[in-house]
């Protein structure tokens, strides 16, 4: 996590422990974007390691928000659909 950052952690217990982390390392946090006045999720392009496996730093990325983030709503309806079993493919919005 990196300061300034507005995030979605989707988190696990720790095994073994009452602790929590981050599910699947990075793959359980997501980046909160601004497209037109839309917060929408997005991947972070800096991956666990990065900083010590000399990659780009994030300020030399593209920070172009991708055309398939996920909006707040379509990302809670998927958070309901998956605490419910459902697997539903929807129309992007």
């Amino acid at each position: 996590l990196r300061g300034g950052e507005e995030v979605v952690l989707m988190l696990s217990k720790w095994d073994g422990s009452a602790d929590y982390r981050i599910h699947a390392f990075s793959q359980g946090k997501l980046l909160v974007k601004n497209r037109g006045g839309v917060e929408v999720l997005t991947e972070d392009p800096v991956q666990q390691g990065d900083t010590h496996l000399s990659r780009p730093r994030f300020e030399a990325r593209s920070e172009a928000i991708p055309a398939d983030a996920l909006t707040m709503r379509e990302f809670a309806q998927m958070v309901e659909d998956a605490r419910a079993g459902r697997s539903i493919e929807r129309p992007r919005q």
